[in-house]
């Protein structure tokens, strides 16, 4: 459900009413199209809560939950997104505030291929979640540190393969989707292309923080891993244009990504990074099988 209502429900109407508009209306006008998403989205928001409340009610039994506790671990949440939306727009911002329309083309682009690594991590996390949240309320920690480090692993393996492809053939890449001119931004698309490869490897430690109660926590160092990066992107961008903004967003990102990693290993106590060894992935598999195996039987 929370995939349906991450993005598809609204994708759908979005394209829904936008291929009314183009075949029947000719087209429309940017604001109109801006309603439209917004609407989309809206109505997605409106669902959700409602299904949402019609559950929770479900799930009260004895002692209902009031609204401080609700907002207790939705804010943090709430303030950990908006971060996350705000960070990925600031580069652009800080790009076109110093710099010609020109190099922020060349840096937009690189960003939307390197949109192309991130897609493992968001499968997994996208399933990941409930798995975190269903394992912590059971204390089961072993099991689910096989779990956290399986996922990474299986994440690591395409990412790896697709950084090594983006970074080798980048330049060729950017001229063939989006022309010659593009080409020059290949520095670009490698540099980025190394937080997304680290983070695949310390694994999803953002869900795992905020599936446990350490969502406070998560919104915090999502707020310091932001202020780092916009610092370092005002003071890198205006000398070394968008090589040094890719430095300032590659480095904070892994600032923030080997911040959340000490964060999970100091209070879960639990190993959340990729298995290094194949015998050892092998064996991390069988233990989530035995054990799911196991929970199956006594249920």
């Amino acid at each position: 459900m929370s995939s349906l209502f991450g993005g598809v429900i609204s994708g759908v109407v979005t394209g829904a009413v936008l291929g009314f508009m183009f075949f029947y209306l000719h087209g429309g006008t940017l604001d109109q199209v801006l309603l439209v998403m917004i609407g989309s989205l809206g109505l997605s928001a409106l669902l959700a809560g409602a299904l949402l409340f019609s559950r929770a009610r479900k799930l009260q039994g004895d002692r209902p939950l009031s609204s401080a506790i609700v907002l207790s671990y939705s804010l943090p949440m709430l303030a950990a997104q908006l971060t996350s939306v705000i960070l990925a727009k600031s580069d652009i911002w800080i790009l076109g505030g110093f710099r010609s329309v020109e190099d922020v083309a060349v840096y937009g682009a690189a960003v939307q291929l390197i949109t192309v690594v991130a897609v493992p991590a968001m499968m997994i996390q996208s399933i990941l979640s409930s798995t975190i949240s269903e394992l912590f309320s059971k204390d089961e920690m072993a099991r689910l540190e096989s779990v956290m480090r399986v996922s990474a692993s299986v994440v690591f393996i395409p990412v790896f393969f697709v950084t090594v492809l983006l970074i080798g053939w980048g330049g060729s890449l950017l001229s063939l989707i989006f022309g010659e001119f593009y080409s020059q931004g290949a520095p670009v698309l490698a540099i980025l292309c190394i937080p997304r490869l680290v983070a695949s490897i310390l694994g999803s430690n953002a869900s795992l923080l905020m599936m446990t109660n350490h969502q406070r926590t998560a919104a915090n160092i999502m707020f310091i891993g932001a202020t780092v990066q916009i610092t370092l992107a005002l003071l890198l961008t205006s000398f070394y244009g968008i090589y040094g903004l890719a430095f300032a967003v590659a480095g904070g990102s892994l600032f923030t990504f080997a911040l959340m990693y000490y964060k999970v290993r100091r209070t879960l106590k639990i190993q959340p990074c990729m298995t290094l060894t194949p015998w050892r992935l092998l064996r991390e598999i069988a233990d989530v099988r035995r054990r799911g195996r196991r929970d199956e039987a006594q249920e």
